[in-house]
C-alpha cells in the first residue's frame, strides 16, 4: 500500500522472504525499486522517495551608472538601465538571470538624507511595474537586516536587490552562502558589457553590468533557506531603456512538458 511520511512517499508490497541473492537494486522513471526475483510471482518493493526540494533566487544587483558630479543620483545612462531592468525583469517570461519568472520582492538600501539614491531610483521602475512596495528598510551597512530579508522568501519566488557595489560581497556572506568562490569576496574592478566612456573616467570599479544569483535551497516544509550556490550573470544592458532584453536577461524558448 501507499504510505506517506512527511515529505516522503513510498508503495510497499509484501513479499515472502527471500535471499539476498534474489535481489538487485534498479531504477524506474529515477526512483530506485528493489527488485525481487526468483519467485512465482513478481514482487518489487518501491523504496522511499522525497519530494523535491523547494527553491528561490535572490538577484543581487549594483545601481545605475553615475559621475562625479553627481553625488546622489544616476547619470541619464542609469536611468535608462532602470528601465530596462523594469522591461526584461517584469515579464511573465523566463531567463537564465530570472528562471522562476518575474520577482515577487524588490529591495534596496535605504536612503539616507543627504546620501545616495541610486539603488532605490535602480529598482523603484521595476516594483512600480510589478504593483510591488518597494522595501527600503536595510541600510547600506546592515547586511543581517538583509539576510532576514531573503528568509522571508516564498518557495518558488525572486527577490531582486539593488545595493552600492562595496556593500554586495557582505551582503552574499550574511546569506553564508556554501563553499563561496572567492570571485564573489569582492565586487570586480571591470567587467564585459556596455559601458559610456564617461564611465571609465570615474574612479573605482567600472563594473555594472554584472548580477550575482544566489540559488536557495529548503527541504519541503522547512522555514529557513540555505543558500546553497551563487553564480555571476549579465544584465545585458546596451544603451537603451527600450532595447532588446540581452545576455542572461534574454527570453528563454518555453520548456516543452
Amino acid at each position: 500500500g501507499a504510505r506517506a511520511m512527511g515529505g516522503r512517499s513510498m508503495l510497499v508490497r509484501h513479499c515472502p522472504t527471500v535471499t539476498r541473492a534474489a535481489m538487485r537494486r534498479v531504477a524506474v522513471a529515477g526512483v530506485p525499486i528493489l527488485l525481487i526475483g526468483m519467485l512465482a510471482a513478481p514482487c518489487v518493493v518501491v523504496v522511499a522517495t522525497r519530494a523535491p526540494d523547494e527553491v528561490a533566487i535572490v538577484n543581487l544587483i549594483r545601481h545605475g551608472e553615475k559621475i562625479s558630479g553627481l553625488k546622489v543620483r544616476m547619470t541619464a545612462d542609469g536611468e535608462h538601465r532602470a528601465q530596462y531592468l523594469a522591461n526584461c525583469m517584469a515579464g511573465p517570461g523566463r531567463s537564465r538571470a530570472m528562471p522562476l519568472g518575474a520577482p515577487v520582492k524588490v529591495v534596496a538600501s535605504r536612503v539616507e538624507e543627504g546620501r545616495s539614491c541610486r539603488p532605490r531610483d535602480t529598482v523603484a521602475p521595476l516594483a512600480e511595474r510589478l504593483g510591488l512596495e518597494l522595501d527600503l528598510e536595510c541600510g547600506k551597512l546592515d547586511a543581517a537586516c538583509f539576510a532576514r530579508k531573503v528568509q522571508e522568501l516564498p518557495a518558488n519566488g525572486t527577490m531582486v536587490a539593488a545595493w552600492q557595489h562595496s556593500e554586495i560581497p557582505a551582503l552574499v556572506q550574511a546569506m553564508q552562502v556554501e563553499a563561496l568562490p572567492a570571485d564573489f569576496l569582492v565586487w570586480p574592478v571591470a567587467c564585459s558589457g556596455w559601458e559610456p566612456a564617461y564611465i571609465f573616467d570615474n574612479p573605482g570599479s567600472s563594473c555594472y553590468d554584472l548580477l550575482w544569483q544566489v540559488a536557495l535551497t529548503r527541504p519541503p516544509g522547512a522555514r529557513r533557506w540555505r543558500a546553497s550556490s551563487i553564480r555571476a550573470l549579465s544584465e545585458g544592458f546596451a544603451g537603451s531603456p527600450h532595447g532588446l532584453c540581452m545576455q542572461d536577461l534574454a527570453p528563454e524558448a518555453p520548456r516543452l512538458v
